[in-house]
């Protein structure tokens, strides 16, 4: 059971309810999600008038468009995988956050499966401030240096149904997480967090990141076919069956993707500074979600200063590393075998989210 610890603790899971055979099919995909309620045939948009319960006893009223999905399709939605508990798991990379790291843990939603602090040899008291602040946290050690390779380390070592990776220097509020985990349940793959979608902002950003942020996500947009308001930002959230598709575990261990056509062999410089293992990581991700037609939605997202230390982040050597990123994986081929959505934790509607066009699923061949 995941659920905010912010606001009405509105929970953020299905439950197992009864599908009557009397009902509609959009009423039965209403139920299968845990709503309950009646459709409102006298309306003009012949909608679906609904109730939803609230962590806290409250119930708010749902209004839906009617559509008309195949009797098939509901049931499958519906009552092929209902009522398990959604188990979300955190990757937090750190590097000396001694004094940032317990203010990102205690704004942390209650309920997460799982918290994995991946550390690149902090010399200051970061893992024991973590772990006397939540006993319950994952360590690891990450063995290269760079985010990139904490960040994929972090993600192949997840056991939940939901990853969302976070920084560890405050500028990420933990509070948006439940916003993030909520566009993974209403149908995307991967959800990025956004500064530059409406209700966003950056007290962070000087005039030539916004700049090289523009011209990287122009770029990004044209080749892979989207629509990104943004592409250098690393609040994001994935379903981990999705992970295997990107490759996650090449990143981790380069040397063992060498001579698959995912990963193209390494350069000299790349065995010092292996590809992927800086802040381009997030750039890659999302573009190697793009090349496996993968839903990526954004939501608003606010980046505050960082609360104490100094980034590591230099603007023109990770600029260069985010630009290559970009245009590499333009070559970038899917690993394994292709989603089933309707067996995840928490189904998704086939005809609402399969219904794409044969020129949308080859827009990227």
């Amino acid at each position: 059971m995941f659920h905010s610890s912010y606001g009405d603790d509105t929970e953020l899971t299905c439950r197992e309810s009864a599908v009557s055979p009397q009902r509609s099919d959009h009423q039965r995909a209403l139920v299968g999600a845990g709503f309950t309620g009646r459709a409102d045939n006298d309306s003009p948009s012949n909608g679906v008038v609904g109730r939803a319960e609230n962590g806290n006893g409250t119930a708010r009223t749902l209004l839906a468009r009617s559509y008309s999905p195949s009797s098939n399709d509901a049931e499958l939605a519906t009552q092929s995988t209902t009522a398990r508990n959604l188990k979300v798991s955190l990757v937090l990379p750190t590097m000396n956050e001694e004094r940032n790291i317990g203010w990102v843990l205690g704004r942390l939603p209650a309920g997460l499966h799982e918290v994995l602090l991946v550390d690149g040899r902090s010399v200051d008291r970061t893992v024991a401030v973590a772990q006397q602040l939540r006993p319950d946290i994952r360590v690891l050690e990450q063995k290269s240096p760079g985010k990139g390779a904490a960040l994929a380390l972090g993600l192949t070592a997840v056991t939940g149904d939901i990853v969302v990776m976070i920084d560890a220097d405050g500028s990420m509020d933990p509070a948006e997480i439940p916003g993030l985990v909520g566009a993974l349940l209403a149908g995307a793959d991967v959800v990025k967090g956004s500064r530059a979608t409406a209700g966003g902002g950056s007290r962070d950003l000087s005039t030539l990141r916004k700049i090289g942020n523009w011209a990287l996500t122009f770029i990004a947009n044209r080749i892979y076919r989207q629509n990104w308001r943004e592409l250098c930002y690393g609040y994001a959230a994935f379903w981990t069956d999705v992970l295997q598709l990107l490759n996650v575990s090449g990143i981790v261990n380069p040397d063992a993707a060498i001579g698959r056509r995912a990963v193209p062999p390494l350069s000299a410089v790349e065995r010092v500074h292996p590809y992927g293992h800086g802040f381009e990581i997030e750039a890659l991700l999302f573009c190697r979600a793009a090349r496996a037609r993968l839903r990526v939605a954004e939501v608003f997202s606010f980046e505050h200063e960082r609360r104490n230390g100094e980034s590591n982040l230099a603007t023109w050597r990770d600029g260069w590393r985010v630009l290559t990123a970009v245009l590499r994986e333009r070559r970038f081929h899917p690993h394994g075998a292709s989603l089933n959505r309707q067996q995840r934790s928490y189904p998704v509607i086939p005809y609402l989210h399969d219904a794409e066009s044969n020129e949308q699923e080859d827009s990227l061949c």
